[in-house]
């Protein structure tokens, strides 16, 4: 059968040749593109919940008819680093009650026309709207060439796989994989965001979401530092040498050595944000004109 382009359903990441059906999934979509978003509902353990006990309006494969269906789909998009409750609502289908399979249209002119990080979130509502459960993922939208807007929003996610030299599974002999996969992307890009917004001194007129965020080599620094992050926890919680047919093995013995890139990059990163964030306030405080530098800072988030 012939791939549906359109259709963008995340991959499952795997470890030790174990499904991690846990973690929260991710897709990229290229800016302007036409996208459906196919996810499955989950149980506690990550397992697909069957839910043919349940009659949804609009089921691709339900024998009831609208008029005696009690149950409908519905998803809704919001920018991932948003504090304010603005969402896009868009109707979905149930594709597989079976496995709980539901899909939507990605909304095109609020959501893959904007790049940025979006937390999509489907929901069953039983016939009093009331929801009675939930299932999400991220929602990267990146920069395409075929879109006219500013190139702000986040860096591609091949770039930032290429600074982490993670751009391809081949190099990475030992787990023959990827070290991170799209949803730790990005939760790396989401809290370099926002750490920039929390830390002082605070800025209202510098506060950003991941739509607008306009530091390129900030931003990417900082996301290097929460992967790295991530990955020391990981070598420090899976240490562990043993024997086996008389050789010593240690190959999770890599935590010091993440510690120590973490910690120059950290360095790094917060001096660079501080500096920034400094900068952008005394320039608010004493600047009477604009300077080219506060051209560049203030064109890029008009």
């Amino acid at each position: 059968m012939a791939k549906d382009l359109r259709t963008q359903q995340p991959t499952i990441s795997t470890a030790y040749d174990e499904e991690l059906l846990r973690k929260r999934r991710a897709i990229r979509v290229r800016q302007t593109q036409l996208a459906d978003l196919q996810l499955h509902f989950r149980d506690e353990n990550g397992k697909p919940c069957d839910l043919t006990d349940y009659d949804f309006v609009g089921s691709s494969n339900s024998s009831e008819s609208l008029e005696g269906a009690e149950y409908r789909v519905e998803a809704r998009f919001r920018e991932a680093t948003e504090r304010d409750p603005t969402t896009y609502k868009v109707n979905a289908t149930m594709v597989d009650s079976e496995t709980g399979l539901v899909r939507c249209r990605i909304p095109q002119t609020q959501v893959s026309n904007v790049t940025g990080i979006w937390l999509a979130e489907f929901g069953i509502l039983d016939e009093d709207s009331c929801l009675i459960a939930t299932t999400d993922c991220y929602v990267y939208v990146e920069h395409s060439g075929w879109a006219t807007t500013s190139l702000l929003g986040p860096p591609q996610v091949q770039t930032i796989r290429q600074s982490m030299a993670d751009d391809d599974p081949i190099i990475n002999e030992l787990i023959d994989n990827y070290e991170f996969d799209l949803g730790d992307i990005c939760y790396a890009v989401i809290r370099t965001v926002e750490d920039w917004n929390e830390t002082p001194p605070p800025v209202r007129s510098a506060t950003f979401t991941t739509k607008n965020f306009p530091f390129r080599n900030l931003w990417l620094l900082g996301a290097k530092v929460y992967l790295l992050k991530r990955a020391e926890l990981h070598y420090r919680r899976n240490a562990y040498p043993y024997n086996a047919a008389g050789m010593t093995r240690d190959d999770k013995n890599k935590q010091q050595d993440y510690t120590e890139a973490w910690r120059l990059r950290h360095e790094e990163y917060k001096k660079t944000l501080i500096h920034k964030k400094v900068s952008i306030n005394a320039g608010r405080g004493f600047m009477s004109h604009r300077s080219g530098y506060a051209y560049t800072y203030n064109s890029a988030i008009d």
